[in-house]
């Protein structure tokens, strides 16, 4: 899904109009990995606003971080999975003043329910201690939060 930037259109179109014998590997490749070209309508660029704020939040964070710096490829990729944690991390539900009422639901709990964005922790947590001790799953978590959201919107 993209938007109807020039780019994006021209390749389109000369993917839809090549024959199979002119770029077999490109052909190949896309079906392979059912890579199709879907844009949103034409002059309805709100259509797309959902994740052009997530690049536009990921865009700040990284220009923020760079300044005028050049980055060796290690350092570029170790930034852009920074930079993507901290737009995975932001989140989309309300956030509670008092912290017993809830966490708030991220895009990363989608994914790793109760992670930590950050760097790990230095020290090693004992099973048998009760106040570390989890009382429920993952899965539960984010099954609680999805429906305490649901109950404060209706």
């Amino acid at each position: 899904m993209s938007d109807n930037a020039p780019a994006f259109t021209a390749v389109s179109e000369v993917m839809s109009s090549t024959t199979p014998t002119q770029c077999q590997d490109v052909i190949d490749y896309c079906s392979a990995h059912n890579i199709r070209f879907k844009f949103i309508a034409a002059l309805a660029p709100w259509q797309g606003g959902v994740y052009e704020r997530m690049i536009g939040i990921f865009k700040t964070s990284f220009k923020a971080a760079i300044q005028n710096q050049i980055l060796d490829y290690d350092e570029f990729v170790t930034l852009m999975k920074e930079c993507e944690a901290i737009v995975n991390s932001r989140p989309i539900t309300y956030v509670y003043s008092d912290i017993d009422s809830g966490y708030p639901l991220r895009p990363i709990d989608f994914l790793r329910p109760l992670s930590i964005v950050g760097s790990p922790r230095l020290v090693e947590e004992n099973d048998d201690d009760d106040e570390w001790k989890p009382d429920k799953t993952p899965k539960d978590f984010l099954h609680k939060q999805w429906n305490t959201t649901l109950t404060l919107l209706n």
